[in-house]
Parts: structure tokens; sequence; C-alpha cells
């Protein structure tokens, strides 16, 4: 079942200059959903919910055009998404309570060229953890990704543009903690018992195993980027 509602407002300011503005509200629950068990170091096991699970929210949107060249487009999502089961409310992994994305432009049609800021920005995560014994924070960071791109081009020479800018403003990547065990992808000095499960050693206190399902971003930093791009039609 899903109920789904809509607001949406369209306003002109000044002569040119443009604003919209829409916002929604959305409840979607769900009698039979597969939920990821990590509970096994070396297994992702897939299993049909008991219980039932809801997601719901509220998103909304901000668009505006101006004469002057600037341009923006804003969105901002707030949400709540859990299951339950056996009687128990749980928060499912990898979902963020909030999130935002964002584009905001310049072109100057005078001197030919735009300038492109991107971004977006996600609340914190509840992550995997491989046992009581894994010591990593339970829920990520606050984390945004932003870029920035300069474009140029040329009235006396059609279709030709160079560009360039940068990836990841800020640097932000995932911790270093993120991968577990990245010396020992193929578990060689890890000991199991005949469950399955680690068995704490001196050489590995925290019973971890080589594990990825804690990343929750982007492994690239910072990037600066230069191109020449040559429109032919």
């Amino acid at each position: 079942m899903e109920r789904t509602n809509k607001l949406c407002i369209q306003k002109y300011l000044w002569d040119t200059d443009l604003l919209t503005f829409d916002a929604g509200a959305f409840y979607t629950y769900f009698t039979n959903k597969i939920i990821p068990d990590y509970s096994d170091a070396n297994k992702i096991i897939y299993d049909n919910l008991s219980g039932y699970a809801v997601s719901r929210g509220f998103n909304a949107n901000i668009n505006t055009v101006f004469d002057n060249g600037f341009s923006a487009n804003i969105g901002f999502t707030l949400s709540e998404v859990y299951f339950v089961e056996n009687n128990q409310k749980q928060r499912p992994l990898l979902t963020e309570p909030y999130s935002a994305v964002w584009t905001l432009k310049y072109e100057s049609k005078k001197y030919n060229f735009s300038v492109d800021y991107t971004g977006n920005l996600y609340g914190p995560m509840k992550l995997p953890l491989l046992s009581n014994l894994d010591t990593r924070p339970e829920y990520s960071p606050v984390w945004t990704i932003q870029n920035v791109q300069i474009s140029k081009k040329w009235h006396n020479i059609k279709g030709l543009e160079m560009f360039g800018g940068i990836k990841n403003i800020f640097d932000f990547v995932p911790p270093a903690y993120s991968i577990t065990r990245p010396y020992d992808p193929f578990d060689k000095n890890v000991l199991f018992d005949s469950q399955g499960n680690i068995i704490p050693t001196p050489e590995n206190p925290r019973a971890l195993t080589f594990d990825t399902s804690y990343v929750f971003a982007p492994n690239q930093g910072r990037r600066i980027f230069l191109g020449v791009r040559y429109i032919i039609f």
C-alpha cells in the first residue's frame, strides 16, 4: 500500500526571473520485504521479513532561474525507514535520515563561460558491524561530496569548449578502518570455529575478517581535471 501527497507552487518574480517550489510527503508500507543479514562474516543472507516495513518522509525542491545568468536547483529529503520483526523496531543498514542535493550555476553570455557547483549531503547511516567485539562506530558521520567546474567557449571558434574543475573539493573519503584487515583479503590468518564464527586471537583480538560492507561513501578523494571538447554537430 502506498499513499503519496504532493504540493506544487509556481511563482514568477519580476519580469523574467522564475522560482519554482514543490514538496511531497510519501508513505510506503511493505508486507513482504527482503532484508539482508550480515551476521555471518563470510556471507550476506537474504530472507523474507516475517513482520512489516515502513518508509515515510517528506521531500522538497526549489528551482530558480534568474535573468542575470544564475540558476539553482536544491532538493532536500527527510525520511524515516524501519522494519518491525518479532515486535522489535529496527532501522535498516545503510539508510540515512536525511539527504540533500544541489546544483548552482552561473552562465555569462557576454564572456561565454559558465561555473557549475554541485554537491550532495547525507545524514548518519547505520553501518554493519562484524560482531560485538567490533569497535568501529555504528553510524557514519554526516558527509558531503562537492564539485566545481568552469567551462569556456569562444565566439570565433564554434563548437570548441575548454573546461576544468575539482571533484570532491573537501577530499572526503571513508575512514581507513572501513575495510577491515585489507592486508589479509583471503582470511588466511583468521581462525573460525565449526559454526563459522570468528575466534579471537592475539593477532586478531577483535575477531575481524576482511570486510568491505562497512564502506558508505566513494573512495576517490579530491581530483583536479582539465579537458577540451569540440562539438562537430
